[in-house]
């Protein structure tokens, strides 16, 4: 089973590592199924540490904003100049300091986003490895493998399999949008 190294912190496992997993091979929907767990935990893990290297940085961007409004307060106080709220504000928001500290924060929503996202395809991943093996189970494979076969009575049953999962389809379908609609 594949193990996504989680990396010290502020780093974790990036977000290619994790997004190879993502795919699912249909001829080991066993393996898959098997992995899926594990993998999910492993991203929710690192959106997890991501959220929080988030939340870190923007407490330090809010220390780095204090310390920097302090020191220009000081500086127009020492100037004798009146230190008004919008003036330090924007001060600071032009800061040197203040600007670096703004690029970490925003890297780090950044990666918490994709991160999040990687978890919703992870939830995805769930669903279609269970629409396959449902799929597998109804012997849809079987009539993908007998379409391309040139006998008569098999491409007959694949037609007649492939009529019965396109039917099974539209009822699904049907019942998801009725359900979504009554949502609304």
């Amino acid at each position: 089973m594949p193990k996504v190294p989680i990396r010290a912190k502020r780093e974790g496992p990036s977000i290619e590592e994790l997004h190879s997993y993502l795919a699912v091979d249909r001829n080991s929907l066993d393996d898959a199924a098997e992995q899926q767990p594990m993998l999910y935990h492993q991203v929710a893990e690192a959106h997890v540490l991501a959220q929080a290297e988030r939340d870190e940085l923007k407490e330090e961007m809010a220390r780095v904003d204090a310390d920097v409004a302090d020191r220009i307060r000081k500086e127009l106080d020492e100037a004798q100049e009146k230190a008004t709220v919008d003036r330090v504000r924007e001060a600071v928001l032009l800061h040197k300091e203040h600007k670096q500290a703004y690029a970490r924060y925003s890297e780090a929503i950044k990666r918490e986003a994709l991160i999040r996202a990687l978890r919703d395809s992870f939830e995805q991943r769930s669903h279609s490895i269970h629409e396959l093996v449902t799929l597998y189970g109804a012997g849809y494979f079987e009539t993908v493998r007998a379409n391309s076969s040139k006998r008569g009575h098999d491409s007959a049953l694949a037609s007649a399999n492939k009529a019965k999962m396109n039917q099974r389809r539209q009822e699904a379908r049907a019942a998801e949008d009725s359900y979504f609609n009554r949502r609304k």
